[in-house]
């Protein structure tokens, strides 16, 4: 789908996609308007420009309940799952866009992702909330100017109106130019806005800054370590998909 404005459920797409332009996702280029829920996508996603994921390019919308696992490659605000999660700046006047920000919860992604910048194992640029999700796949980013927004192994880019909670990294690496570039944010500009997260050290030894911690890979495989997370309702401990396939918390759903 090119430009959805309707609410996507239960679909999924297992083609490689390649793209010479913006906005270009596994499912989705640009969602707009309605929720994706419970859809994947499996095939690798190749662009020569920039919002491009392995589900979704560009989320102005609801993304829950949904995994990729293939490879994403492109330029600019590139993610394993979502491109770029959009903040109401960006939604057109008179659009008709009920959202105000842009959801991303219970999700998941797998695939290596590699960009020039603002390069995330999950979103290459967020702007907008992400609940309880995961990435596991490696980045890498070659940015031509090492001072620009910077790469992660989770998100690439929070900008001022992002929020990352209840979420963690076991990227297996991040290889960045860019100066600004961590385990897991490269850039956060939202102080305060990321919290209860987590990231594999296998990765980035590097300490980041806010409520998000470097822990070592044994740390996953015991829930009395995850303070405030919902093992109830949302996640358990179990074995994460290949490449990673490690104790750690998935999402109650993947079984």
């Amino acid at each position: 789908v090119g430009l959805s404005s309707h609410e996507i459920s239960g679909s999924s797409a297992t083609g490689a996609v390649e793209g010479s332009g913006q906005l270009v996702g596994g499912l989705v280029g640009d969602n707009q308007d309605h929720p994706i829920n419970d859809s994947y996508a499996t095939g690798n996603v190749i662009s020569s420009s920039r919002m491009v994921g392995g589900l979704v390019g560009r989320n102005q919308s609801e993304v829950n309940d949904s995994y990729a696992t293939g490879n994403v490659d492109g330029e600019l605000a590139v993610g394993g799952l979502i491109g770029r999660n959009a903040d109401d700046k960006e939604l057109p006047v008179g659009s008709g866009n009920y959202y105000t920000v842009s959801f991303t919860n219970r999700s998941y992604a797998t695939g290596d992702v590699t960009g020039d910048n603002e390069v995330g194992g999950l979103v290459g640029r967020n702007g907008g909330e992400i609940r309880q999700s995961y990435s596991i796949g490696t980045v890498t980013g070659d940015s031509p100017d090492s001072d620009e927004a910077g790469d992660g192994g989770f998100v690439g880019r929070n900008t001022d109106t992002g929020t990352i909670e209840e979420s963690y990294s076991a990227a297996h690496e991040v290889i960045s130019t860019s100066l600004r570039s961590g385990g897991f944010f490269g850039t956060n500009e939202n102080v305060g806005g990321i919290t209860g997260s987590y990231w594999d050290v296998r990765s980035r030894s590097e300490e980041q800054s806010g409520d998000v911690s470097g822990v070592d890979t044994s740390f996953f495989a015991d829930s009395d370590h995850f303070s405030g997370w919902d093992f109830d309702e949302v996640w358990e401990i179990g074995t994460t998909p290949a490449p990673d396939e490690e104790q750690r918390p998935i999402l109650q759903w993947q079984q």
